[in-house]
């Protein structure tokens, strides 16, 4: 696939570019359960498909403290608990 990223994070076809980086900025949400108040994060967009973030897909998310990392389960099934 020959795509491109433009300075507002779309991407356009045009020249290949290896591997494809999009920058997002995302707000940490409030969720509650019960009276106990917890961040939320939501993430949705074609972005995410084009970067093989696939619906019903598993993932992998490894946490450090301020950093999140998402990348797909090599095995089906394996969501960590």
């Amino acid at each position: 696939m020959n795509t491109s990223v433009g300075n507002d994070g779309v991407v356009d076809e045009g020249q290949e570019i290896s591997p494809m980086v999009i920058h997002k900025v995302v707000k940490v949400y409030s969720l509650y359960r019960g009276s106990e108040e917890r961040p939320y994060l939501r993430l949705s967009g074609k972005w995410l498909a084009q970067l093989v973030f696939d619906a019903g897909a598993h993932h992998v998310v490894e946490a450090a403290p301020g950093e999140l990392r998402l990348r797909r389960s090599p095995l089906e099934g394996d969501g960590g608990g």
